[in-house]
Formats: structure tokens, sequence, C-alpha cells
């Protein structure tokens, strides 16, 4: 048997039985305690404990000693001892080697070992199979691991929004250009979208040692409440934060906001890009030429609106006005209330109150007021469904200005562009009957080829087509007539209505040559009537 890299082996001799012992020349020598196990393991009778002790007093590497005159000894079966790890996960096996020709184990008496030594759980049944081909009494085997437990996950919040501040990112068009009109610089939310998921905690799985026994392991710990902020609502069970307005999200003081209410502190410019909101929104500054503004609710601007785009579904109101170069358009599903228009095209589908509009284009749903320190309304067009009130329209150049009043605007609109359709198509169906006619008489004459005969079946065919378009398009036109509201509509003017202004109440007709002073205009019985104001 080695022990500690010496040998140690009893031999029967003729004489009796020796103990013979080889150390290593540099290493340990065999232990007092190792050499009497061996001595004890071949069950050596009548031992002479002098002669053992002689053993340990010899210090050669080489050491044949008697021990007993006895030369019987009894044979040692192979063992197994199993060893269980001190975490209990593992389990290990050692064979101890047979003696005197001993017998050796069944894999039966290796399971029946490790069962005695209490080892039930993650039995590694292969390595046990393997033994049945061989095994090294020098090496110890792991013969069963347990299970580990995994703790289970902590709660946490999901956020469905980035947190920090968005970066202006400007779009690179494909040509290499830069567009500063989009930088998805607002965090936009509708009414009900989520913005955090509370993500519940997850219980931690037991695991199991080789003893079979549990293994605790350590349950997720609840998440942080949510940061409710202002005008967000917590789901019945808790378990989500969703917008209660639709809005721009916000973090204030830790908390997650929904603002209804965007502020931009200067211009809207290329360091904003286009505005477009689900709410209302404040401009402090001035709105460049090019860009443009559109909200859900209302929109106000403080300094000046230059060639820009504005579009609310509330309520437009400039604090300044419109310098808009022709190019400006500003409409509005509510009221629209500013100081001054200038080379502006706008539309509102309720009222409009300014000081001054000079040559723009307006569509008022409502009541057009112009009553301000100029209270002046010149050049362009004014289509008004309610009334005009002004100081003075028109001026002393006789600009020409264009004021129609008692019209539907809606209907007003549809029904010129269905005038022009119309004439597109009647153009259309003209030219298709002139050709018609040019080859109906060729083939009168019989000079028409026979090559151009499935022409004229085939004209024909689109004449009838267009001739079912025009019908369709009359019946549209017809069921489009502006409504005319001729008995509220009025224009009062306090100050002059000046030659060169065109007036259209319902569906009387005034050209003013002459001036007017301090008036009201009426359609009376189809016509434009002049009264006191």
């Amino acid at each position: 048997m080695i022990i500690n890299s010496s040998v140690v082996d009893v031999q029967i001799m003729v004489d009796g039985v020796y103990v013979v012992i080889d150390n290593p020349p540099d290493g340990p020598k065999a232990s007092r305690k190792d050499v009497l196990g061996v001595i004890e393991s071949f069950g050596v009778k009548d031992i002479d404990f002098n002669a053992v002790n002689e053993i340990f007093k010899d210090e050669g590497d080489h050491i044949s000693k008697k021990i007993s005159a006895n030369t019987s000894i009894n044979k040692t079966d192979e063992t197994v001892t199993v060893n269980v790890s001190k975490s209990k996960k593992e389990a290990y096996l050692k064979f101890n080697p047979p003696v005197g020709n001993g017998g050796i184990m069944s894999l039966q008496d290796i399971r029946d070992a490790i069962a005695k030594a209490g080892v039930v759980y993650g039995v590694k049944e292969d390595v046990i199979e393997g033994f049945g081909k061989g095994k090294n009494y020098k090496d110890s085997y792991l013969i069963a691991s347990g299970d580990d437990p995994f703790d289970g996950e902590d709660g946490s919040l999901f956020y469905h929004f980035e947190t920090g501040a968005l970066s202006p990112k400007p779009k690179i068009n494909e040509d290499g250009t830069v567009d500063y009109h989009q930088l998805g610089i607002i965090k936009k939310c509708d009414l009900g979208d989520e913005l955090i998921t509370a993500v519940a905690p997850k219980a931690g799985q037991d695991g199991k040692n080789v003893l079979g026994e549990a293994i605790p392991a350590k349950d997720g710990k609840e998440g942080a409440f949510f940061p409710k902020g202002r005008n967000t609502v917590v789901s019945d069970d808790g378990m989500l934060l969703y917008a209660g307005v639709s809005g721009q999200i916000m973090m204030e003081g830790g908390k997650v906001a929904v603002s209804p209410v965007i502020e931009v502190k200067g211009d809207v410019d290329n360091s904003t890009g286009d505005i477009d909101f689900n709410g209302s929104v404040i401009i402090r500054g001035n709105v460049l030429s090019g860009f443009s503004v559109r909200a859900a609710g209302d929109i106000e601007v403080m300094g000046v609106v230059e060639g820009a785009y504005l579009k609310s579904e509330k309520n437009i109101i400039l604090y300044s006005g419109v310098r808009g170069g022709e190019k400006a358009i500003i409409s509005s599903d509510g009221n629209i209330t500013a100081k001054f228009f200038e080379g502006s095209n706008v539309t509102a589908n309720g009222s409009i109150s300014a000081d001054s509009i000079m040559h723009s284009n307006v569509k008022c749903g409502g009541a057009l007021t112009l009553t301000g320190r100029k209270g002046l309304l010149v050049g362009g067009s004014c289509q008004v469904f309610d009334s005009i009130e002004a100081k003075n329209i028109g001026s002393h150049m006789a600009t020409v200005t264009v004021v129609e009043i008692g019209h539907d605007l809606e209907r007003l609109d549809k029904y010129r562009e269905l005038i022009m359709v119309y004439e597109s198509v009647k153009k259309e169906y003209d030219m298709t009957d002139k050709a018609i006619n040019a080859l109906a008489e060729l083939l009168k004459k019989g000079k028409l080829p026979e090559d151009k005969k499935p022409m004229l079946i085939k004209s024909i065919q689109t004449k009838n087509h267009i001739g079912d378009k025009l019908k369709f398009l009359q019946d549209q036109i017809n069921d489009s007539v502006p409504v005319m509201k001729t008995d509220m509509g009025y224009i009062r003017v306090s100050g002059t209505i000046n030659s060169g202004v065109k007036v259209l109440i319902g569906d009387a007709l005034l050209y003013v040559r002459d001036t007017l002073s301090a008036c009201t205009l009426r359609n009376i019985d189809g016509r434009v009537s002049v009264g006191p104001y």
C-alpha cells in the first residue's frame, strides 16, 4: 500500500510475517500510525511490538523487519469511504483496496455504501457504472452533487420613455443636407399612455444538498414606489403608472409628471426645430420663417411670427403679430387674436380679433373684429361668416380689398374646388368630343383608315366615361352651393370704407367707388344696403 509516497507492505516468509517499507529518498517517511494501520488491515497475529518499534528507529530508505513468527494473516475485502463536503453540496468516494486477495465490491455494494452514508440526492449513476470498468485507489471520485439555490430578483420599475434629456438630432437628408426642423426634443404622450410599469419581485428557488436537505433561497425584494407626479395615475392593481392627460413627459423633483403645456423660452428656430405637440404651446420669443408650430391645444406667441406655419386645434393668441412676407399660414379650429397681420394667410373656424390686417387672405367662421387703435382692414381678401366690425376698410389709394360676408367657409371652399375640377374635366370632355367629330367626319366620307377605327370607338367610350364624371360633379356642385347668411351678416365701420373695396354680403354685391363713412352694410332684398353706424 502506498502511503505518503512510501510503500508499506506485509509479506509472509517461511519463518514468519515481515513488514517491508520503501521510503522515498527525499520524501516523507511512513508514520507509525500508517504502518500500524497496514499491519492491522492484514490481521497479523502474535505481533512482536518490540520489533515494530525497531522499524521506526531504522533511518534507512528500505526497511524489512520480522514482526511475527505466526504465518497466518486475514484477507480484507475492498471497501469504500464516502466523505460529504462541509457545505453538503458534494460527496466524494474513495476506494480502499482489498488485502490478502480480498474480494472486490459490486456496483450494488457501492450504491448501498453511498446510501448508508446518507447521500440520497444528485448521485452520479454514470460514475458508478464506470467503476465496473476499473478504478484508481489513489483517487477520490465526485459521486454526488447537490443543486445550488437561485435567489429571486428584486422588483423594479420599467420606464417606457427616455428618462434623460433628449439631445437635438437633426435629420440628414439623402442628398447630405441637414434638416433642422425635426429635432425630436419633446417627449410626448397621450392620455392613457403607459409611463412606468412595475416589475414584480420574483421568488427564489430552493436548492438541495446531497443529503436531500433543502438549501433555502432568498426571495426578491419589493421594488421602489412609483415616482408619481402631477397628471399621472396609478392603475388599480398598482402595477402601472399612466398619463392622466396628453402632453409632455417631464421629471420634476425626481417624479414623473405630464404637462399639458410646453414653453419655449426663446425663438422657434434651428435650436428647437418644428414644434408638434398634443397640448398647448407657449413661445416666449419669435417664430422664424420656415418653421412650424402645431398644437392640439392653444398656441401663444409673445414675439413676432414671420413666414411660418401655425396650426392649433383650439385657439391662437399672438401678443405681437405676423409679418408673413406672403408665406405665413395661421390656422385655428377656434379663435385667433393678434395685434396685426401682414402678408399672411389666416384661417379660423371661430372668430378673429386684431388691430389691423394688411394684404392678407383671411377666412373666419365667426366674427372679425378690428377695433384697436388702427382697426384697419386693407388689401387681400376676407371671407367672414358672421360679421365685420372695423374702423377703416381699404385705403385712400384705392387698394383692392375683397370682403365677403355670410358664406359657410367650408362649403364655399368645397364649392370652389368642385368648380375648378368640373372646369378641368369639361375641358377634357370638349377635346374628346372634338376628336370624335373629326374622326366621324372622315368615316362618313370613307376616308378613315382601318387602323384609326379602333381609336374612334375608344374615343366614344372615353367621352361617355367623362360625361358620367361630369354629371357626378354637377350633382356634387348642386349639393355644395354655399349656404348664405343674409339676414344677420353685416359690416360695421366707424371710420371709412374707401374706394377699391369689393363687398359681397350673401348674394348681394357692392363695389365701393365713393368713400363711405360711419356706416353699416347689410343685405336687404338682395342688395347691399348702406345704413347708419
